[in-house]
């Protein structure tokens, strides 16, 4: 199978600079999402004690802007970059063409953001559960469980923020990459392009040589078929914190001209 060409290569170092400028913005407002989900729940045990086992005061409220917004702008973002890349617009289509790209991204937003604030927040309400749990049983005081829980969740949000950050915009990028190729007017096939570095996983490795498929096909990574890189509807073990890209080949016929759809 033949590896990625020079250009191919150039287009994903292109988009990944893009991506990391927009993920390095998100992780610092998923940081301080975090930190406000759990502003209710601190604000209450520190006026009552008996609030002590009001978990469900942290809710993932704070969050959900947050990750709409990052789908979104950066899913725009991508799509024009991408669309650039493989049609150049005109300036009559660009600003119809963004439009249709953040309608279609907010609905992208509804359809995703539901089950992942709630894995979100049912994550955070574990850990503060744990926290709670072991000072109490070391009888700590409501103000000392509150003083603790601010001081070590600041560095284990820090790595969460980055995992979320970076999955989700990923997750945003790839969807609007593929978006971007389906307005397109010509025919495309896709290829997976992964990170070639000792981070990424073996499945996702293992797709450096992968040839291009057509554009409805499925990828098929470690056995799981995926539609791109970061696919919602596969299993976390393949999608989480991962950094690969989809990147598109024009079709054309047998006369070489580009297929029009």
């Amino acid at each position: 199978m033949p590896k990625p060409t020079r250009k191919e290569i150039a287009l994903a170092n292109q988009l990944d600079a893009l991506q990391r400028r927009y993920e390095r913005r998100y992780e610092k407002q998923v940081y301080t999402a975090l930190k406000k989900q759990l502003q209710p729940y601190l604000e209450a045990i520190k006026q009552a004690p008996a609030n002590i086992n009001q978990f469900d005061l942290i809710t993932p409220a704070p969050l959900a802007d947050v990750l709409e917004n990052l789908y979104v702008t950066a899913g725009v973002a991508y799509a024009e970059a991408m669309y650039n890349a493989i049609q150049p617009p005109s300036k009559a289509t660009k600003e119809v063409l963004r439009a249709g790209w953040r309608d279609f991204m907010r609905r992208f937003a509804v359809t995703n953001l539901t089950g992942l604030l709630l894995d979100i927040n049912r994550t955070s309400v574990a850990l503060i559960e744990r926290i709670v749990a072991a000072k109490l049983q070391e009888g700590k005081g409501v103000l000392d469980i509150a003083r603790s829980i601010e001081q070590t969740v600041g560095s284990i949000f820090i790595n969460r923020a980055k995992l979320i950050a970076r999955t989700e915009m990923v997750k945003a990028t790839n969807t609007a990459a593929m978006q971007s190729a389906a307005t397109s007017d010509f025919m495309y096939e896709k290829k997976w392009v992964p990170a070639s570095d000792q981070r990424t996983r073996p499945d996702h490795l293992a797709m450096l040589n992968s040839d291009y498929i057509p554009f409805n096909a499925k990828f098929i990574v470690g056995g799981i078929e995926m539609d791109r890189p970061a696919d919602p509807s596969a299993p976390a073990s393949q999608v989480c914190n991962c950094r690969c890209k989809v990147v598109f080949r024009l079709m054309r016929d047998v006369d070489g001209l580009p297929i029009r759809k």
